[in-house]
Protein backbone atom coordinates (compact mmCIF):
# COMPACT_ATOMS: atom_id res chain seq x y z
CA UNK A 1 0.00 0.00 0.00
CA UNK A 2 2.80 2.41 0.94
CA UNK A 3 4.63 1.68 -2.32
CA UNK A 4 1.45 2.40 -4.27
CA UNK A 5 1.01 5.77 -2.54
CA UNK A 6 4.65 6.70 -3.20
CA UNK A 7 4.35 5.69 -6.86
CA UNK A 8 1.16 7.76 -7.34
CA UNK A 9 2.75 10.76 -5.62
CA UNK A 10 5.86 10.58 -7.82
CA UNK A 11 3.73 10.23 -10.94
CA UNK A 12 1.72 13.33 -10.00
CA UNK A 13 4.90 15.30 -9.33
CA UNK A 14 6.37 14.31 -12.72
CA UNK A 15 3.09 15.11 -14.48
CA UNK A 16 2.87 18.53 -12.84
CA UNK A 17 6.51 19.27 -13.70
CA UNK A 18 6.01 18.31 -17.34
CA UNK A 19 2.85 20.41 -17.60
CA UNK A 20 4.62 23.40 -16.05
CA UNK A 21 7.62 23.04 -18.38
CA UNK A 22 5.31 22.73 -21.37
CA UNK A 23 3.41 25.87 -20.36
CA UNK A 24 6.61 27.89 -19.90
CA UNK A 25 8.10 26.55 -23.11
CA UNK A 26 5.28 28.16 -25.06
CA UNK A 27 6.66 31.58 -24.09
CA UNK A 28 8.52 33.36 -26.86
CA UNK A 29 10.51 36.45 -25.87
CA UNK A 30 11.78 39.27 -28.07
CA UNK A 31 14.55 41.36 -26.51
CA UNK A 32 14.90 44.81 -28.03
CA UNK A 33 18.13 46.76 -27.71
CA UNK A 34 18.20 48.77 -24.51
CA UNK A 35 18.46 52.54 -24.63
CA UNK A 36 21.79 53.93 -23.39
CA UNK A 37 21.62 56.83 -20.92
CA UNK A 38 25.14 58.27 -20.61
CA UNK A 39 26.20 54.93 -22.14
CA UNK A 40 27.20 54.74 -25.80
CA UNK A 41 24.93 52.82 -28.15
CA UNK A 42 27.52 50.12 -28.94
CA UNK A 43 27.86 49.27 -25.25
CA UNK A 44 24.09 49.17 -24.80
CA UNK A 45 23.81 46.93 -27.87
CA UNK A 46 26.48 44.55 -26.55
CA UNK A 47 24.79 44.31 -23.17
CA UNK A 48 21.44 43.65 -24.88
CA UNK A 49 23.09 40.79 -26.80
CA UNK A 50 24.41 39.39 -23.54
CA UNK A 51 20.88 39.40 -22.11
CA UNK A 52 19.70 37.33 -25.08
CA UNK A 53 22.54 34.86 -24.48
CA UNK A 54 21.67 34.61 -20.78
CA UNK A 55 18.02 33.94 -21.64
CA UNK A 56 18.91 31.26 -24.17
CA UNK A 57 20.46 29.26 -21.31
CA UNK A 58 16.91 28.61 -20.11
CA UNK A 59 16.05 26.03 -22.73
CA UNK A 60 12.37 25.93 -21.75
CA UNK A 61 11.71 29.33 -23.35
CA UNK A 62 12.16 30.58 -26.90
CA UNK A 63 14.32 33.66 -27.47
CA UNK A 64 14.04 35.38 -30.84
CA UNK A 65 17.31 36.06 -32.61
CA UNK A 66 18.47 39.60 -33.24
CA UNK A 67 18.51 39.15 -37.03
CA UNK A 68 14.79 38.33 -37.03
CA UNK A 69 14.05 41.47 -35.03
CA UNK A 70 16.24 43.59 -37.30
CA UNK A 71 14.56 42.11 -40.38
CA UNK A 72 11.08 43.08 -39.16
CA UNK A 73 12.24 46.56 -38.19
CA UNK A 74 13.75 47.03 -41.65
CA UNK A 75 10.72 45.57 -43.40
CA UNK A 76 8.36 47.88 -41.51
CA UNK A 77 10.74 50.85 -41.90
CA UNK A 78 10.81 51.35 -38.12
CA UNK A 79 13.60 53.22 -36.39
CA UNK A 80 14.34 52.06 -32.86
CA UNK A 81 15.11 55.61 -31.77
CA UNK A 82 11.51 56.66 -32.39
CA UNK A 83 9.80 53.40 -31.45
CA UNK A 84 8.01 53.58 -28.06
CA UNK A 85 6.51 50.66 -26.13
CA UNK A 86 3.32 50.48 -28.23
CA UNK A 87 5.42 50.31 -31.38
CA UNK A 88 7.66 47.58 -29.94
CA UNK A 89 4.62 45.57 -28.84
CA UNK A 90 3.34 45.65 -32.43
CA UNK A 91 6.73 44.46 -33.69
CA UNK A 92 6.62 41.71 -31.07
CA UNK A 93 3.26 40.58 -32.41
CA UNK A 94 4.63 40.47 -35.95
CA UNK A 95 7.49 38.31 -34.68
CA UNK A 96 5.07 35.93 -32.94
CA UNK A 97 6.41 36.83 -29.48
CA UNK A 98 4.30 36.39 -26.37
CA UNK A 99 6.38 38.92 -24.43
CA UNK A 100 8.87 41.65 -25.24
CA UNK A 101 11.75 42.96 -23.15
CA UNK A 102 12.74 46.60 -23.33
CA UNK A 103 14.54 49.01 -21.06
CA UNK A 104 17.53 51.23 -20.48
CA UNK A 105 21.11 51.08 -19.25
CA UNK A 106 22.60 54.14 -17.65
CA UNK A 107 24.79 55.75 -15.06
CA UNK A 108 23.74 57.86 -12.08
CA UNK A 109 26.64 59.21 -10.06
CA UNK A 110 28.90 56.26 -9.30
CA UNK A 111 26.18 53.70 -10.01
CA UNK A 112 25.61 51.78 -13.24
CA UNK A 113 22.04 50.61 -13.55
CA UNK A 114 19.87 48.33 -15.67
CA UNK A 115 16.12 48.94 -15.84
CA UNK A 116 14.11 46.37 -17.77
CA UNK A 117 10.42 45.85 -18.47
CA UNK A 118 8.55 42.74 -19.58
CA UNK A 119 5.46 43.58 -21.62
CA UNK A 120 2.76 41.20 -22.81
CA UNK A 121 2.84 41.29 -26.61
CA UNK A 122 -0.85 40.34 -26.83
CA UNK A 123 -2.39 42.77 -24.37
CA UNK A 124 0.35 45.42 -24.26
CA UNK A 125 0.23 45.38 -20.46
CA UNK A 126 3.32 45.58 -18.28
CA UNK A 127 3.91 42.13 -16.79
CA UNK A 128 6.89 42.93 -14.60
CA UNK A 129 9.81 45.29 -14.10
CA UNK A 130 13.37 44.41 -13.14
CA UNK A 131 16.52 46.19 -12.09
CA UNK A 132 20.17 45.81 -11.29
CA UNK A 133 22.52 48.39 -9.76
CA UNK A 134 26.26 48.21 -9.40
CA UNK A 135 29.19 50.30 -8.20
CA UNK A 136 31.73 47.91 -9.69
CA UNK A 137 31.81 49.54 -13.13
CA UNK A 138 30.18 48.94 -16.51
CA UNK A 139 31.91 45.56 -16.77
CA UNK A 140 29.83 44.23 -13.87
CA UNK A 141 26.68 44.69 -15.96
CA UNK A 142 28.13 42.31 -18.54
CA UNK A 143 29.51 39.75 -16.09
CA UNK A 144 26.77 39.74 -13.45
CA UNK A 145 24.01 42.19 -14.31
CA UNK A 146 22.49 40.55 -17.35
CA UNK A 147 22.60 37.15 -15.68
CA UNK A 148 20.59 38.61 -12.79
CA UNK A 149 18.08 40.34 -15.07
CA UNK A 150 17.60 37.16 -17.14
CA UNK A 151 16.82 35.21 -13.99
CA UNK A 152 14.30 37.84 -12.92
CA UNK A 153 12.65 37.75 -16.36
CA UNK A 154 12.28 33.97 -16.28
CA UNK A 155 11.30 33.45 -12.66
CA UNK A 156 9.97 36.85 -11.60
CA UNK A 157 12.17 37.03 -8.53
CA UNK A 158 15.67 38.12 -7.59
CA UNK A 159 18.61 35.77 -7.94
CA UNK A 160 20.59 37.78 -5.41
CA UNK A 161 20.89 41.21 -3.88
CA UNK A 162 20.82 43.41 -6.98
CA UNK A 163 23.07 46.07 -5.46
CA UNK A 164 26.73 45.25 -6.10
CA UNK A 165 29.24 47.41 -4.25
CA UNK A 166 33.01 47.65 -4.11
CA UNK A 167 34.28 45.26 -1.43
CA UNK A 168 35.67 46.92 1.66
CA UNK A 169 39.40 46.84 2.20
CA UNK A 170 40.48 44.17 4.71
CA UNK A 171 41.07 45.47 8.22
CA UNK A 172 44.72 45.91 9.16
CA UNK A 173 45.38 43.63 12.20
CA UNK A 174 47.79 46.21 13.68
CA UNK A 175 45.12 48.91 13.46
CA UNK A 176 42.60 46.50 14.95
CA UNK A 177 44.93 45.73 17.89
CA UNK A 178 45.70 49.43 18.49
CA UNK A 179 41.99 50.21 18.43
CA UNK A 180 41.34 47.49 20.98
CA UNK A 181 44.10 48.80 23.27
CA UNK A 182 42.70 52.33 22.94
CA UNK A 183 39.21 51.17 23.89
CA UNK A 184 40.48 49.17 26.89
CA UNK A 185 42.65 52.08 28.09
CA UNK A 186 39.73 54.49 27.72
CA UNK A 187 37.50 52.13 29.68
CA UNK A 188 40.06 51.87 32.53
CA UNK A 189 40.44 55.66 32.69
CA UNK A 190 36.67 56.14 32.87
CA UNK A 191 36.40 53.45 35.56
CA UNK A 192 39.16 55.16 37.65
CA UNK A 193 37.44 58.54 37.27
CA UNK A 194 34.13 57.08 38.43
CA UNK A 195 35.89 55.41 41.37
CA UNK A 196 37.61 58.67 42.36
CA UNK A 197 34.32 60.58 42.21
CA UNK A 198 32.61 57.90 44.31
CA UNK A 199 35.39 58.02 46.95
CA UNK A 200 35.15 61.82 47.03
CA UNK A 201 31.39 61.64 47.54
CA UNK A 202 31.81 59.08 50.36
CA UNK A 203 34.47 61.19 52.09
CA UNK A 204 32.39 64.36 51.87
CA UNK A 205 29.43 62.45 53.26
CA UNK A 206 31.44 61.30 56.28
CA UNK A 207 32.47 64.88 56.99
Amino acid sequence: MLRKIIAITLANILLFSNLTAFTIKNETIAVFDFIGNDINSNTARTLSDRLRIELVKYNFINVLERNRIDAILEEQAIQMSGCVDECLVEVGRLLGATSIITGSIGKVGDYYTINARKINATTGKLENAFGYDSKLGIESLLVNGMNEVAYQIVYGEKLSNTLQVIPKEPIDPVELMMGGIFCITGGIIIWIMVLVVQIAVDVSGDL
